[in-house]
């Protein structure tokens, strides 16, 4: 290390070696999922970040959602309808679809019903998607897009001024990507896909049995992901696959070289409808939201494996990078849901780990809990004070909001533990543990 000329090290490097003393070493992690609390309205249909703090979301009987400063909250709509899809260029300017060809725009104060809305078409549109504020794209055609059956399809293209018919498809259009202003993509029933070139219209069906494509995303423009009904999942590689061979897209994939059907163990690992896609490139990192709350993630060997299943359907998803999102669903019976993908840090030790109530007194049927715990704990086990192990609460963590948090209920081998003085030992790899201690009492 260099010296000044008195042979000293430079005041940078003392400040800098003294602040490493003073703040825990953190390092980013992947982001943690969990349900946010979101106002009583209706299902939520589709969601759109224009920057991590920022977000809409739409859904039946024309409810909006807005995030901002870290919560949902109910926004004023413009139309009663059930909106489908939305799309945002930042905090000026958003645009919403749905029922009946509704069309709404957001000015950066207020949503209004566009002049051309249900004149444009008339049928329902689930997909919407602007390059700039000359240039979108709006299509659908179907009655219901979650479940309904198929129908002739539209593309509606916006061109700063007026929405206008730009293609009469066979089948519904349910999801779109604009990649560019010359490499649009869309996808839709009969597990079709149509691509814009700039100058005209190309598609290709997988099927003609009524099942759906549902969702298409492109982390960059030559490669791309679609998922649809069944669990089904294909990749984008013209590389891979000729543009002779379903315009470059490749079958249900079940590694990076075989090809099977769309429930094959390995792949998606599952069966259940899947409604929406987001992938981020550099690196190349997504999931994929379905019914059944499942959840499918990319892995580094470019496939996709469920992460985890439960709760009320995931209608869509979208993230604000490769740590912060949302995916969004719910059900007329149960209200709206929305899961966030927040950003989690992994710490060098348990600096703010801390134990509550304590005293602890499960007999007044508490929990003992522990919180703020960092995401790389490992292991937690309950100690007498003689060092006789009564309890493991926990081979990893449950993250509620961004605060890890483990439990006891104070019970040994299903009966209540004696009155007394614990140990609570944390693990982590790589890192020092901690050994907090807590009051037991019985009455």
């Amino acid at each position: 290390m260099r010296r000044d000329r008195q042979g000293n090290l430079p005041c940078f490097f003392v400040f800098a070696a003294i602040l490493a003393q003073l703040i825990p070493a953190t390092v980013p992690a992947d982001g943690i999922w969990s349900d946010a609390i979101v106002p009583p309205v209706s299902p939520m249909n589709a969601v759109d970040f224009s920057d991590r703090a920022n977000a809409w979301a739409v859904g039946n009987q024309g409810n909006i959602l807005r995030y901002q400063f870290g919560a949902w909250n109910i926004f004023p709509s413009a139309t009663d309808q059930n909106m489908y899809a939305v799309d945002t260029q930042g905090g000026d300017s958003a645009w919403a679809v749905g029922a009946g060809g509704t069309i709404m725009h957001w000015n950066g104060d207020r949503w209004a019903v566009h002049p051309a809305s249900g004149v444009a078409t008339d049928k329902d549109l689930f997909a919407v998607a602007f390059l700039n504020e000359n240039n979108g794209w709006a299509a659908g055609g179907g009655t219901t897009v979650f479940g309904g059956s198929d129908q002739p399809g539209v593309i509606l293209h916006y061109d700063g001024t007026s929405w206008t018919m730009a293609k009469n498809l066979s089948c519904t259009v349910t999801g779109m990507a604009a990649v560019a202003s010359d490499y649009v993509w869309f996808c839709g029933y009969n597990r079709s896909l149509t691509l814009f070139n700039g100058t005209g219209f190309s598609s290709t069906n997988f099927e003609t049995d009524g099942k759906a494509w549902r969702a298409v995303s492109f982390p960059y423009n030559r490669l791309g992901w679609v998922v649809g009904d069944e669990g089904a999942v294909a990749r984008f590689s013209p590389s891979k696959y000729p543009a002779g061979n379903y315009l470059g897209w490749g079958t249900y994939f079940v590694d990076s070289s075989g090809i099977a059907s769309p429930t094959a163990a390995g792949y998606a690992a599952t069966a259940a409808q899947l409604n929406g896609v987001c992938v981020l490139p550099d690196p190349e990192w997504g999931y994929i939201a379905g019914a059944g709350g499942v959840r499918l993630r990319l892995g580094d060997d470019s496939i996709f494996r469920q992460e985890a299943a439960g709760g009320t359907d995931l209608l869509d998803i979208d993230l604000a990078n490769h740590e912060e999102g949302a995916a969004v669903g719910g059900t007329t019976l149960t209200g709206p849901r929305v899961a966030m993908l927040r950003e989690r840090t992994t710490a060098t030790g348990f600096p703010g780990t801390r134990i509550y109530p304590n005293p602890f007194e499960p007999m007044k049927g508490g929990i003992l809990t522990l919180d703020r715990l960092p995401g790389n704990a490992s292991k937690i086990d309950i100690f007498t004070m003689e060092g006789d192990k009564v309890a493991a609460i926990g081979n990893g963590v449950e993250y509620r909001a961004d605060i890890g948090v483990a439990t006891w209920n104070g019970k040994v081998g299903g009966k209540a533990a004696a009155s007394g003085a614990y140990l609570v030992q944390l693990s982590a790899p790589g890192v020092k543990g901690k050994t907090l201690v807590f009051i037991l009492v019985k009455r």
